[in-house]
């Protein structure tokens, strides 16, 4: 493999999709391909993605530690 092919990034189409969508620096592309990948993930990640979600959402912080 050559330094050319190590650096080309494949961009998933889930990301491709969103990106229709949404701009990349907004904070409804980042909800948004949460969402589509939320079904994928495993029940801690999907806490996790609730609780970024609802960050997202409404502004709070949530600390990882406290579980709040």
């Amino acid at each position: 493999m050559t330094l050319r092919e190590k650096l080309q990034y494949g961009m998933p189409d889930d990301v491709k999709a969103v990106l229709g969508v949404y701009s990349p620096q907004s904070k409804f592309f980042s909800l948004a391909l949460i969402k589509v990948r939320y079904d994928r993930m495993d029940r801690a990640s999907q806490i996790r993605a609730e609780k970024t979600m609802l960050a997202l959402s409404d502004g709070r912080n949530w600390d990882a530690k406290s579980g709040s």
